[in-house]
């Protein structure tokens, strides 16, 4: 049996606030971006808590949380 491969395409908006972006999309002054939102797949990403924006990155490069990773800061930790 033949595994089906999908293809993805994600757009980031990095330090976007998104209220003002889901706004914008919502008053038709960003129409390709509505486009996409209603044809595709549109969320917010969230930080881990206690954890910086790379973290987040990390986790959604990955697909795995910073448990499994072992990723939390770009700074090293001593015990």
């Amino acid at each position: 049996m033949t595994q089906k491969k999908y293809r993805v395409l994600a757009i980031v908006l990095d330090s976007c606030e998104p209220s003002l972006l889901e706004r914008w999309i919502d008053e038709g002054l960003l129409p390709n971006l509505a486009k996409l939102k209603t044809k595709g797949a549109y969320q917010r990403l969230e930080n881990f808590k206690d954890s910086n924006v790379e973290t987040a990155w990390t986790s959604f490069c990955t697909g795995c949380a910073p448990q499994k990773t072992g990723y939390w800061a770009a700074l090293g930790f001593r015990e």
